[in-house]
Protein backbone atom coordinates (compact mmCIF):
# COMPACT_ATOMS: atom_id res chain seq x y z
CA UNK A 1 0.00 0.00 0.00
CA UNK A 2 1.29 3.49 -0.89
CA UNK A 3 2.07 5.92 1.93
CA UNK A 4 -0.45 8.70 2.57
CA UNK A 5 0.30 11.82 0.56
CA UNK A 6 0.31 15.33 1.93
CA UNK A 7 -2.57 17.55 0.88
CA UNK A 8 -1.96 19.49 -2.32
CA UNK A 9 -3.30 22.79 -1.04
CA UNK A 10 -2.64 24.81 2.07
CA UNK A 11 -5.44 25.88 4.34
CA UNK A 12 -6.86 29.24 3.31
CA UNK A 13 -5.90 30.94 6.56
CA UNK A 14 -2.25 29.90 6.47
CA UNK A 15 -1.98 30.70 2.75
CA UNK A 16 -3.27 34.25 3.26
CA UNK A 17 -1.10 34.71 6.32
CA UNK A 18 1.99 33.76 4.34
CA UNK A 19 1.04 36.12 1.49
CA UNK A 20 0.66 39.01 3.95
CA UNK A 21 4.08 38.16 5.39
CA UNK A 22 5.56 38.07 1.87
CA UNK A 23 3.99 41.45 1.07
CA UNK A 24 5.51 42.94 4.22
CA UNK A 25 8.91 41.57 3.24
CA UNK A 26 8.74 43.05 -0.26
CA UNK A 27 7.32 46.43 0.73
CA UNK A 28 10.70 48.08 1.53
CA UNK A 29 12.06 47.06 -1.85
CA UNK A 30 8.95 48.34 -3.61
CA UNK A 31 9.20 51.63 -1.70
CA UNK A 32 12.86 51.99 -2.64
CA UNK A 33 12.05 51.49 -6.31
CA UNK A 34 9.29 54.10 -6.08
CA UNK A 35 11.73 56.55 -4.44
CA UNK A 36 14.59 56.07 -6.90
CA UNK A 37 12.71 55.78 -10.20
CA UNK A 38 11.60 59.42 -10.56
CA UNK A 39 14.95 60.69 -9.26
CA UNK A 40 16.52 59.49 -12.49
CA UNK A 41 14.27 61.77 -14.54
CA UNK A 42 14.46 65.07 -12.62
CA UNK A 43 16.46 67.33 -14.90
CA UNK A 44 14.90 70.79 -14.62
CA UNK A 45 14.92 72.89 -11.45
CA UNK A 46 11.16 73.42 -11.80
CA UNK A 47 10.59 69.69 -11.31
CA UNK A 48 12.30 69.57 -7.91
CA UNK A 49 9.18 70.76 -6.05
CA UNK A 50 7.07 68.06 -7.71
CA UNK A 51 9.71 65.51 -6.88
CA UNK A 52 9.62 66.56 -3.21
CA UNK A 53 5.84 66.23 -3.09
CA UNK A 54 6.09 62.84 -4.80
CA UNK A 55 8.62 61.59 -2.22
CA UNK A 56 6.37 62.60 0.68
CA UNK A 57 3.32 61.03 -1.00
CA UNK A 58 5.16 57.74 -1.57
CA UNK A 59 6.53 57.84 1.96
CA UNK A 60 3.04 58.31 3.38
CA UNK A 61 1.62 55.57 1.15
CA UNK A 62 4.31 53.09 2.23
CA UNK A 63 3.57 53.89 5.89
CA UNK A 64 -0.18 53.46 5.34
CA UNK A 65 0.23 50.13 3.52
CA UNK A 66 2.62 48.89 6.20
CA UNK A 67 0.15 49.82 8.94
CA UNK A 68 -2.70 48.08 7.11
CA UNK A 69 -0.74 44.88 6.47
CA UNK A 70 0.69 44.74 9.99
CA UNK A 71 -2.79 45.09 11.52
CA UNK A 72 -4.07 42.39 9.22
CA UNK A 73 -1.18 40.15 10.26
CA UNK A 74 -1.75 40.94 13.93
CA UNK A 75 -5.44 39.99 13.68
CA UNK A 76 -4.59 36.76 11.90
CA UNK A 77 -2.19 35.62 14.61
CA UNK A 78 -3.86 34.18 17.67
CA UNK A 79 -2.03 34.74 20.97
CA UNK A 80 -2.24 31.04 21.84
CA UNK A 81 -1.01 29.82 18.48
CA UNK A 82 2.61 28.61 18.38
CA UNK A 83 4.82 30.57 16.00
CA UNK A 84 6.58 27.43 14.73
CA UNK A 85 3.50 26.56 12.67
CA UNK A 86 3.53 29.94 10.95
CA UNK A 87 7.21 30.21 10.06
CA UNK A 88 7.97 30.36 6.37
CA UNK A 89 10.89 27.95 5.86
Amino acid sequence: MAPARAPLFLARRSYRLRRVMDALRLLPLFGLILFVLPAMFVVEPSQVARFGLYIFAVWGAVIAVTAYLSRRLDRALDPGEPLAEIRDD
